[in-house]
């Protein structure tokens, strides 16, 4: 008979399934219904964040006309922050920023994606380790800190510096959790450790063999994410090598990790995602046609 608890169970049940790439649209029949009882028992902040998080999947599929903001049919993060700012709700403003964040990272906005997690990495970081999110976070910040130290070209020298120290100190922080043996967190280092990797290979004098290692750390980071069975990060993982790839002129290659990363955002059910995808896939593939 305790729903504050229930409500709780539900938020927690969400998380894992995100984290776990169940089907979004089993998740937005999951939180259609669990958020509807919730309101009826009358349970406002389970309420409000069940709602946040069904925005998000919203988001993913295609079902709003947003991307990263949280605003849509089912909720509002700017009347939403508004209120929680007013109340001085800490926990409530970190856990709808968290799912931004999260948000974000699929969506590729990942300069946008640091600076917030700057706002947020203390407070989160007070959440328990055990909790189901604050692995994927620590994840989220050490690739967002080193996509963006590396391509945003306003950051100043203290800025990038800062960005550097917070990559390294959550992937320290990642490695840490891989070698206490968290079987989750395996794939989300070899990611890591490709994109550094990749990076570094863009600037190394040996820049050919650099970044034929780096494809390797890719490929060995995209079978991890198959064999533990996160499709989801596996095709975060394809199109970022995909990337890299273009930054070398290999379009071919880029094409190919493109649409694998499509096929595996497709079977997720990232609708929006997948078209995003698309419309990148053909530039890249107009610009390529001679003339």
């Amino acid at each position: 008979g305790d729903m504050q608890i229930a409500t709780w169970a539900v938020l927690f049940y969400f998380d894992l399934c995100f984290l776990a790439a169940k089907s979004l649209k089993d998740l937005d029949t999951d939180l259609s219904t669990y958020t509807k009882v919730s309101e009826d028992f009358n349970q406002a902040k389970a309420t409000e964040q069940l709602s946040a998080r069904w925005q998000m999947v919203l988001n993913l599929r295609g079902r709003s006309d947003g991307q990263t903001m949280l605003v849509g049919d089912v909720f509002d993060e700017i009347a939403s922050m508004r209120r929680h700012e007013e109340t001085k709700d800490g926990a409530l403003i970190t856990d709808l920023l968290r799912n931004k964040v999260f948000l974000m990272t699929y969506f590729g906005d990942y300069d946008n994606t640091a600076q917030m997690v700057l706002k947020i990495y203390e407070d989160q970081m007070k959440t328990p380790r055990g909790y189901s999110t604050t692995m994927f976070f620590i994840f989220a910040t050490s690739f967002t800190m080193t996509i963006a130290s590396n391509q945003d070209r306003c950051l100043t020298r203290s800025q990038r510096s800062t960005y550097k120290r917070l990559a390294q100190k959550t992937r320290k922080q990642l490695r840490g959790t891989v070698n206490k043996g968290n079987p989750n967190a395996v794939h989300c280092l070899a990611i890591l450790n490709a994109e550094r990797a990749a990076w570094k290979a863009h600037k190394s004098r040996q820049r050919e063999k650099a970044f034929m290692d780096a494809v390797t750390m890719y490929q060995d980071a995209i079978r991890a994410c198959a064999r533990t069975g996160f499709p989801h990060n596996q095709a975060l993982a394809n199109e970022r090598l995909a990337e890299h790839m273009l930054l070398e002129q290999d379009v071919d290659s880029a094409e190919y990790h493109l649409n694998e990363a499509i096929r595996l955002y497709d079977e997720w059910g990232a609708s929006k995602k997948v078209s995003l995808l698309q419309e990148h896939r053909k530039e890249i593939c107009d610009r390529s046609r001679p003339e």
